[in-house]
């Protein structure tokens, strides 16, 4: 039950959100929103960032994608890297707001210079074909190869079947570059 945690907690936070937003005990829905938006007003990048995805859904008061990415912002500002990604995802498709391809690429390349794999993966995509940026296979190949290394087996499947194709377009010098550029990459990020 919702008295088990702890107020103002980041866990209850979490749970409070999942309530909110999946459904589970209605009655607590107006209590979950209330400490998940006493959180966010704290300035808790998570909360912040949960409040933002009950906005994006339209599980709060129908959809509101311009509140979820001011939301989304103010996570940002904060370091959020999950708010990168988001925002990264949002401007890309226009989810409600106008498509910017360019802005897209800003928060996708923030959020993969974190380490987000789902951001790496989409940032290269965006790299080999020039949508929001100039076409740059080389640094397209290096954020497919860093994909490829993330835990998620299913990302990093989907980044190892992309390889092959784009390796056998680029050439040898151009794959030789991409895979250097991932390999220091990864040793300034130790």
């Amino acid at each position: 039950m919702l008295r088990l945690l702890v107020p103002g907690g980041l866990a209850a936070a979490l749970m409070l959100a999942a309530i909110a937003a999946f459904g589970a005990e209605p009655a607590a829905r107006p209590m979950a929103l209330e400490q998940l938006l006493a959180e966010a007003d704290t300035g808790n990048a998570d909360a912040l960032v949960l409040l933002a995805m009950l906005h994006r859904k339209g599980a709060v008061s129908g959809a509101e994608p311009a509140k979820a990415v001011a939301m989304l912002e103010r996570a940002a500002a904060k370091g959020s890297v999950p708010a990168y990604a988001m925002l990264g995802e949002m401007y890309f498709g226009g989810a409600g707001i106008p498509a910017d391809w360019p802005k897209s690429v800003a928060w996708l390349r923030r959020a993969a210079e974190a380490g987000h794999g789902p951001s790496q993966y989409n940032l290269a995509l965006m790299l080999f074909v020039g949508r929001g940026t100039e076409r740059d296979p080389v640094q397209g190949l290096k954020w497919l190869a860093l994909a490829a290394t993330t835990p998620d087996a299913a990302l990093r499947a989907k980044a190892e079947a992309k390889i092959r194709p784009v390796a056998q377009a680029m050439g040898p010098t151009g794959v030789a570059e991409g895979m250097e550029a991932a390999r220091q990459w990864t040793m300034l990020k130790k």
